[in-house]
C-alpha cells in the first residue's frame, strides 16, 4: 500500500489486553505499510518489552510525520485517543470479562516467569490486580478532554461511567469481538474496504481450569468483572445489530486461515 494522502480517513485502535487486539493489530500491519501506522513494527520491537511505546508519545509526534499516519494503535484509553488528530474513526475489541480477567493474570504470570521472576500466581495477581477491575469499562469510561480518573483507577466504575463507555463504544467506527473473531474482521473489511489477508491468532494464552485458581482470585473475580459483563452484554448486542444484513462470511473460514 502506498503512502497516501492526509486526507483520507485516520483510524485509532484502542487495543485493551487480552481482547484478540495483538492478532487484529498484526493483520493491520500487514496491510498498512511504513509510516502509515504508528508505532511501526520495527519501532515497537526496539521497546524494552517490545510493545507500545508510552502514551505521551502520540503527543510529540512531529506535524508533518502526523499527516502521514493513516492508523494509531495502542494501550490507551477512547478519552486520550480520540484526541490525537481530528475525526479519527475509532476501533476496538471486546472480550468474555472473566475469559479476559484470567488471561491477563495467566500471561502476565508467564511473562514473569520467563524472566526469571520466582513469583506465585498470587503474588504476580497481588501486583497487578488494580489495572484489572472492569479494565474493559475503564478503557472506555471516560469522557473526552477529562482527567481519564477511570482509565488510572483514580475513581472506580459507577452507572455514570457504565452509561459513558456504552456511549464511546456506540460512537466507534468499528467494534470487533473477540469471541467472534472471524466475523470482526470481515465486517472491517466491509465497513473500510481493507483487505487484512490470511487470518491471523497469535499472543493466544494457555487457559487454566477455575478449579485450580487461588480461591481469592476467584472471589475478586466477581466484583473485577461486574461492570464488564453489563458492557460485554451491551457491546455483543451493538454488534449484532451493526452484522445485520452483512453478506456471509462463512466462505472465509475455508481459506483464511
Amino acid at each position: 500500500m502506498e503512502n497516501t494522502p492526509s486526507i483520507l480517513p485516520q483510524f485509532c485502535f484502542i487495543h485493551i489486553p487480552k481482547t484478540a487486539g495483538t492478532s487484529f493489530r498484526t493483520m493491520l500491519e500487514s496491510y498498512f505499510v511504513g509510516d502509515e501506522m504508528y508505532p511501526r513494527r520495527e519501532d515497537r520491537l526496539k521497546t524494552e518489552n517490545k510493545g507500545y511505546p508510552p502514551n505521551h508519545s502520540y503527543r510529540e509526534i512531529p506535524a508533518d510525520e502526523l499527516a502521514k499516519i493513516r492508523i494509531f494503535a495502542g494501550h490507551f484509553p477512547y478519552a486520550f485517543g480520540s484526541h490525537l488528530a481530528p475525526e479519527l474513526k475509532m476501533l476496538t475489541f471486546l472480550r468474555e470479562p472473566e475469559s479476559r480477567f484470567l488471561s491477563q493474570i495467566l500471561y502476565t504470570h508467564s511473562m514473569r516467569s520467563r524472566q526469571n521472576l520466582q513469583l506465585t500466581l498470587e503474588e504476580t495477581y497481588e501486583d497487578i490486580k488494580r489495572h484489572l477491575f472492569n479494565i474493559q469499562t475503564r478503557f472506555l469510561a471516560d469522557q473526552r478532554g477529562q482527567n481519564l480518573a477511570y482509565y488510572h483507577g483514580a475513581q472506580k466504575p459507577d452507572e455514570k461511567a457504565l452509561e459513558q463507555a456504552k456511549e464511546n463504544l456506540a460512537a466507534c467506527s468499528f467494534l470487533g469481538i473477540s469471541e467472534r473473531f472471524v466475523e470482526s474482521i470481515y465486517q472491517a473489511e466491509q465497513s473500510f474496504g481493507w483487505k487484512l489477508g490470511r487470518i491471523r491468532k497469535v499472543n493466544k494464552t494457555v487457559p487454566i481450569f477455575k478449579e485450580k485458581l487461588p480461591e481469592e482470585i476467584l472471589r475478586d473475580m466477581v466484583d473485577a468483572t461486574a461492570f464488564d459483563k453489563e458492557f460485554y452484554r451491551f457491546a455483543c448486542r451493538l454488534f449484532e445489530e451493526r452484522n445485520t444484513g452483512r453478506k456471509s462470511y462463512i466462505f472465509l473460514r475455508k481459506w483464511r486461515f
